[in-house]
């Protein structure tokens, strides 16, 4: 969920000119005019608010999405391929897979969720007789690596999340090779988990926009910014926010197998120009 740090802001505003350009306040006690033609506008001063978008929802909804088994069913799959230098139309083969913990790492703005798969494979064709052979039974799985997703994300004018999310590029770390019948069914079964990663893009991008709803916490920020602020008795500060700048946003934290070294979140700053006198 998104969260706005309101305790530093609330810790900031019992201070008079808490955070200005220079750091501190030069003099400690400033000069008093004897007219106003004397004092000086258009003072600038600016506050950091933080801004945190827990990622803890998207964990869960890849975990939920991408199920620890992941098979192609009961039936078999059937596809033309050359035997023996001939076409055959009756390949078939069947695969069953099981997936490792889902690892979420930042880098800047971008985020990458990934798993590999240990899998076996069964095919089965007709050369004379019908020959059936398998890899991964009865002896080590096979494994496909850097299955899963990177989604970039950037705030657009609205204060929208945008993200872009595209699955990654599946890497086979050995081969699923039937020997009997010659024929590799590696780059069948990355294919297949591929086209599952891609259909699943639109129901991610779905529950980003669901989970994280910047425009209400920017909402909350800005109504508290325009607040007048009591100080002490008759005295109180109308920060008068002018505009919003954005940082860069960058991520933090990463959650490695089932060991979390820090809660995957993103954070970046609303930089916002304040004017203390009109």
């Amino acid at each position: 969920m998104v969260k706005s740090t309101f305790f530093a802001l609330a810790v900031l505003l019992t201070f008079p000119f808490f955070h200005s350009c220079n750091k501190r306040i030069s003099p400690s006690a400033p000069s008093v005019s004897d007219t106003l033609s004397h004092i000086p506008i258009n003072h600038q001063s600016f506050i950091n608010i933080p801004v945190n978008i827990d990622l803890a929802f998207l964990e869960d909804t890849l975990n939920h999405l991408i199920p620890k088994n992941i098979s192609s069913g009961n039936d078999w799959l059937t596809e033309k391929v050359q035997v023996t230098g001939k076409i055959n139309k009756d390949f078939q083969y069947k695969y069953h897979a099981e997936r490792s913990p889902i690892t979420l790492s930042t880098h800047n703005a971008q985020v990458v969720a990934q798993t590999s798969v240990k899998y076996a494979a069964e095919g089965r064709t007709r050369v004379i007789a019908l020959v059936s052979t398998s890899c991964g039974i009865k002896e080590p799985k096979r494994t496909l690596d850097n299955i899963g997703f990177s989604a970039n994300f950037s705030i657009a004018p609205d204060w929208h999340l945008k993200n872009h999310i595209q699955p990654l590029d599946i890497v086979p770390v050995n081969r699923c090779k039937l020997t009997a019948i010659n024929i590799d069914v590696t780059n069948k079964v990355k294919k297949s988990l591929q086209n599952a990663l891609s259909d699943l893009t639109p129901e991610i991008n779905d529950q980003i926009q669901q989970n994280v709803n910047l425009p209400q916490t920017m909402d909350l920020v800005w109504q508290e910014l325009n607040k007048h602020h009591f100080l002490q008795e008759n005295l109180w500060i109308n920060l008068n926010p002018q505009n919003i700048y954005l940082s860069d946003i960058t991520g933090q934290g990463k959650k490695y197998r089932s060991k979390q070294h820090s809660q995957p979140h993103l954070k970046f700053y609303t930089k916002t120009h304040l004017r203390l006198n009109r």
